[in-house]
Order: structure tokens, then C-alpha cells, then sequence
């Protein structure tokens, strides 16, 4: 994420483009279709808050309240960039190509934007990135946060519970409850506290042989 912030304030449309969607991509944990889709009377702003209108999975149309200065901003950011401020009153896709010296052009493709976040994964050292992964991020966050399985499903959109159960598990990370006491009972208590293991890696040069 702080790579993709980083080239929006320093680099061109492109890049403001992309730090806007991703933040919408964590801040609802909308599908890719979802966000992609959007066009400028999907929009609209009160008050605070963001009312996205959307058709999401189903064929359902759903509103979305987002209250995030971040995003607005974000989102304010590029539009006035590619100077299509315009957007917001007419029906032209929210997010564009920008080949040309930054120009506006055709409606953005998905597989355009997955590339662009591959770099900003790979200049960040995340591997294996994909799309998905943003929705899967913020049902884990919402999962662990709220407890609620319900909350996660209302969340996420899913029609029946037995869809978030089966997500959720997917991309949960388990806590670490039982470890201690299952060695202290096999005679291998817990070491004096260590350094972390990216220092250790540092000390070793980052040589793969201590893994």
C-alpha cells in the first residue's frame, strides 16, 4: 500500500488511478467486477460520506455508504489529475486508460490493473500477488475484528452464511493458542525472546541456507 501511495503522490494519473482503487478495494471489499464497473453517476457524495451504487454479484443493486477522507481524497486526486472532474455528473466510466502523455482513454480493464499492482507488489517484496487478495484481506480484518459471522457475510455481500464460513476459512489465519503448553507438557519450554526473524536474515546477509 505504501508503495502504490508513494507513486501516486510522485507520479502521474496512472498511478493516482491505481492508489484510488485499491483503497476502495480494502476500505469495501468489493468484487473485481464491482469496482471496475463503476461509472461517475454511480457516485454520489453526502455529507461525509461516498453512497456507491453498484450491481453486485446476483444481479442485486446495492448501495454502499463509504465514509473515508482517504478515499475522497484519493479519488478527488485523480480525477482532477486526468481532468475529468466531469465524470461525477455524466455516465463515463470512473476509471480510464491514461496511455497517451496521461490522456484519458478507453474504460480500464481488470487485467490492466492487476499488472500495475504486480509491480507496486513486486517493488514492495509481496509475492504471489493477485486481485482477490484485497477482498481477502479485509474479510479476514472484518472476521477477526468483529467475531461475527454474520457481520462478516453482510460484508462481504455473500447470500447464505454457509459461503462466508467456507470464505472465512480460507483465508484465516489461525491464532496461536495451544503452542505453549503442548511443548511446556513435552519438556521443551519456550526460548529466551529473540530477535525477529527479518534481523536474523539481515545478520546472515539474507543467505537462504538459514531457513
Amino acid at each position: 500500500m505504501a508503495v502504490a501511495e508513494s507513486h501516486a503522490r510522485s507520479d502521474g494519473p496512472t498511478a493516482k488511478r491505481d492508489f484510488a482503487m485499491l483503497l476502495l478495494y480494502l476500505a469495501t471489499g468489493m468484487r473485481r467486477s464491482e469496482v471496475i464497473g463503476l461509472r461517475g453517476r454511480d457516485l454520489s457524495f453526502e455529507d461525509d460520506e461516498i453512497i456507491i451504487r453498484c450491481r453486485v454479484k446476483g444481479g442485486d443493486n446495492q448501495n454502499r455508504a463509504l465514509d473515508s477522507r482517504r478515499f475522497r481524497a484519493a479519488l478527488l486526486d485523480y480525477l482532477r489529475g486526468s481532468r475529468r472532474l466531469h465524470v461525477l455528473r455524466d455516465d463515463g466510466p470512473l476509471w480510464t486508460r491514461h496511455d497517451r502523455a496521461g490522456e484519458p482513454g478507453e474504460p480500464l480493464s481488470s487485467w490492466s490493473f492487476v499488472e500495475n499492482l504486480k509491480r507496486y507488489a513486486e517493488e514492495a517484496v509481496i509475492g504471489n500477488f493477485h486481485l482477490h487478495r484485497p477482498r481477502h484481506t479485509y474479510a479476514r480484518i472484518v472476521a477477526e475484528r468483529t467475531g461475527s459471522l454474520s457481520e462478516t457475510q453482510e460484508a462481504l455481500g455473500h447470500r447464505h452464511a454457509v459461503t462466508t464460513r467456507v470464505y472465512v476459512d480460507s483465508v484465516a489465519k489461525k491464532k496461536d493458542k495451544h503452542r505453549r503448553y503442548v511443548l511446556e507438557a513435552l519438556g521443551l519450554p519456550e526460548l529466551e525472546e529473540a530477535k525477529p526473524f527479518y534481523e536474523l536474515l539481515q545478520d546472515e546477509g539474507d543467505d537462504e541456507s538459514v531457513i
